[in-house]
């Protein structure tokens, strides 16, 4: 059982050559699959941070446009209770620095320093 045929030193080299090819190439696969998954592990993470900081921005946006709309609401409050007692509307107004005085529909800067 199992007698080892002799091998000639032509056959020895050829499959010698053939295991240290079939090695490089399993190598060579094996370090471009790992490349890729890598590669494509930067991608994902690097979609999903650009997803996150996208909802992260529609989410201040959100806080800074009811923010605003409540500044705005209290600054008209004043300028018609201001009205009421006799002040001249515009002259509230701009004494308060509205936006119905300035045209002023940016951020922060719309609210009153005084305040």
């Amino acid at each position: 059982t199992g007698r080892r045929t002799e091998r000639s030193p032509r056959e020895v080299t050829m499959n010698t050559r053939k295991s240290v090819a079939w090695g490089w190439a399993a190598f060579f696969i094996a370090g471009t699959t790992g490349a890729f998954i890598g590669w494509k592990q930067v991608k994902d993470s690097e979609a999903a941070n650009r997803l996150r900081a996208l909802e992260q921005q529609r989410r201040n946006d959100e806080v800074v446009a009811r923010t605003n709309a409540r500044i705005r609401a209290a600054q008209e409050a004043k300028t018609a209770a201001m009205a009421q007692d006799g002040a001249p509307v515009e002259a509230a107004a701009l004494a308060m620095g509205t936006v119905a005085a300035t045209g002023n529909t940016g951020g922060a800067e719309a609210a009153p320093a005084s305040q």
